[in-house]
Parts: C-alpha cells; sequence; structure tokens
C-alpha cells in the first residue's frame, strides 16, 4: 500500500518537473522570437543595397553603351549629330565620346548639344581631344545653353577644333550662361576666334548672358581677326547691358567682306543714337554686304538715331535683304516718315521689313 502511495507521488512529481520545463522552453522561443524581431534586418538591407549598385552599374553600363552606338550608327559617314541634353555629361560619357571622336578623322559635319547637362570643366577638355583628331571638319556647331560654365571652358572644349584647320562654319551657342561667361579673368580672348584661319560664318548666341560693354568688347577685339568672315549672325538679346560704347566696339571689329549681317539687341539694351549712327557709318563701309537684319526693339533709340542709320543704308548699292526691328523705341511719326522715304529710295532692295 504505501509502494502505491510513493509511485503516484513519483509519477505526479514527474509530471511537475515536465511541465516545468515546457513552460521554460516556451519562455525561451517567445524571447528568441522578441529577440528577432527586434534585431535589424541587416542581410536583406545589404541585399537591397548591393542590388541597387548593380541596377545603377547596369544602367550606367546601358547609357555609355547607347551613347557608343549613338556615334558608331551616324560616324560611318561625314556627319554627326549628338544631342546630350539634360543627360548629366560626368567624364566617363566625356571619355566615351572622346574615344569615339578619335575614330571619326572623316567627320565634315558636327553638331554637340550639351545643354543643360551639367558639364564639368574636366568632361569639356576631354571632349575637345577627341575634337582634335577630326582634322577634316569643316562645319562645327556646339550647343551649351545653361551650363554656368565661363569662357575659360569654352576654350577648352574648342582647343581641340582648332588643330582642325578646315573648320570654315562655327555655330557657338551659350545662352543663359548669367554672370559666369566673363567671370574669369580673360587674358586671352574669349574663345579665340582668331585662331580658326579659314571661318567664314560665324553664329554666336550670347543670349541673357550679361555680357555688358566689356563682354562684347572682347568680341569685337577677336572678330578684327576673322578677316574672312562673309556671314555673322550675333544674339546679344535680352539682359545683357550693351549701351552705345559697346555697340561701337562692335563696329570696330566687323569684317568690311561681310555678305550678310544678323544682329539682335532687342529687350533690356542700352542703344541709343550714337550707337545706330555709328552701325550706320560702318554698314556703309561693308561693299559687299546684302543682307541685314537686325532687332533694335525696347531700346533708347530716337528720331537721330534712325535718321544716322538710314542717311548711310540709302546709298548702299548691293543691300537685297533689309529687315529692322525698331519696336518699342522713341523714333515717332517723324522718324518713322523719314525711315520711309529713305526705304524706298534703296531700289536694289527685294525684301523689306521694317517694324516701327
Amino acid at each position: 500500500m504505501g509502494s502505491c502511495i510513493t509511485q503516484k507521488k513519483n509519477i505526479s512529481t514527474i509530471k511537475i518537473i515536465n511541465i516545468q520545463k515546457d513552460i521554460q522552453n516556451t519562455d525561451q522561443n517567445d524571447q528568441q522570437v522578441l529577440i528577432q524581431n527586434t534585431l535589424p534586418e541587416k542581410p536583406q538591407e545589404n541585399q537591397q543595397v548591393q542590388k541597387e549598385k548593380n541596377e545603377g552599374e547596369i544602367d550606367k553600363n546601358f547609357k555609355l553603351s547607347l551613347l557608343n552606338n549613338q556615334i558608331l550608327n551616324q560616324k560611318k559617314e561625314n556627319t554627326l549629330n549628338l544631342n546630350l541634353r539634360k543627360s548629366d555629361i560626368n567624364i566617363e560619357k566625356a571619355t566615351a565620346i572622346q574615344i569615339q571622336l578619335k575614330e571619326c578623322q572623316n567627320l565634315a559635319h558636327f553638331t554637340l548639344d550639351l545643354s543643360e547637362s551639367k558639364i564639368s570643366n574636366t568632361s569639356l577638355f576631354w571632349i575637345g581631344v577627341g575634337l582634335s583628331s577630326c582634322t577634316n571638319l569643316i562645319q562645327l556647331e556646339l550647343i551649351l545653353n545653361q551650363n554656368n560654365i565661363t569662357c575659360f571652358e569654352v576654350k577648352q572644349l574648342l582647343q581641340g577644333a582648332i588643330i582642325c584647320e578646315q573648320v570654315n562654319i562655327l555655330k557657338i551657342h551659350l545662352e543663359q550662361n548669367s554672370n559666369f561667361l566673363f567671370s574669369a579673368d580673360i587674358q586671352d580672348g574669349f574663345i579665340s576666334l582668331g585662331k580658326f584661319r579659314n571661318l567664314q560664318k560665324l553664329d554666336l548666341n550670347l543670349r541673357k548672358c550679361q555680357i555688358g560693354d566689356k563682354g562684347i568688347k572682347i568680341i569685337g577685339d577677336e572678330l578684327k581677326s576673322c578677316i574672312n568672315i562673309t556671314n555673322l549672325i550675333l544674339n546679344l538679346s535680352c539682359q545683357n547691358r550693351i549701351t552705345d560704347k559697346g555697340l561701337i566696339e562692335l563696329c570696330n571689329g566687323l569684317s568690311k567682306n561681310l555678305k550678310s549681317l544678323t544682329l539682335d539687341f532687342s529687350d533690356q539694351n542700352y542703344i541709343g543714337d550714337n550707337g545706330l549712327c555709328a552701325l550706320g557709318y560702318t554698314i556703309e563701309n561693308c561693299f559687299n554686304l546684302q543682307i541685314f537684319i537686325i532687332n533694335l526693339s525696347q531700346n533708347w533709340i530716337f528720331y537721330r538715331g534712325a535718321f544716322g542709320l538710314f542717311t548711310k543704308l540709302r546709298n548702299h548699292s548691293r543691300l537685297t535683304t533689309l529687315e529692322i526691328n525698331l519696336e518699342q523705341n522713341y523714333v515717332r511719326s517723324k522718324g518713322q516718315k523719314y525711315v520711309k522715304v529713305q526705304s524706298l529710295k534703296m531700289i536694289r532692295l527685294v525684301n523689306k521689313n521694317i517694324k516701327y
């Protein structure tokens, strides 16, 4: 009887011990789950970061591949149009362009649009190195709008093109590089235009660059060396703050061999009568000039300025196209009448458009 009671007690004790063990195991499991839930998922984060890096490398390589293919597909011919607007041109992309341009010895026409591309001085340098290989280049167009670059950086790009002695058509657009273009100390000119010895046509867009009289004087001085230019397009409109003094400096640099001249001084410049009279005298001495287009809207021109300009224009023997915009000035009815009478005396004119 006593042994039966003892066995029951032992069985009860074993059950209690097992229950305690189960409780302990349950607590340990709960603690482990709690710890696991509170620990950061480092392996998963590392995998995500690595995945993003890999995708970034693939994306970069893909873009460089597209860039190279774009050049390869076009360079078989002698014309290359490379549109990299808003492309964030870093050194890798600039080097890719440079490497491909090295193989473009037969390239004759090259257009490069780097507008809003956040391009650096180093990147421009490497593209310039690539241009030096294009020894048969005839026409070069560089669109560098809205990049906040200086004259020094533009010259970095053009150093290679200067070696291409056959370049006779040059188009450079630097629109909206406000406060940056002439911020550096200029020792040897603006963009070394005089080194393009065979240059015949120049299209220079400096709209909204705030170059002032100082900037236009530098341009005028460089144009003095470009004696072979026959076609000049110069956009100095919108907030360039050019006065009569600046226009006179430009006139001193204009080639007498010009056949076509297009000037834009509209919107927030300060051209007055003295500047316009000086321009009239210059045009009179450009004996070969056939096309003259000028926008002078929103300046400070009165009757005397209109009188001075058209007194010289009426005697020009070869002028066939004349377009002049004098809107929002102070020419008044007397000046308008004089301009109309003098323009009628220009019997060679085929195309005429005068706005008051």
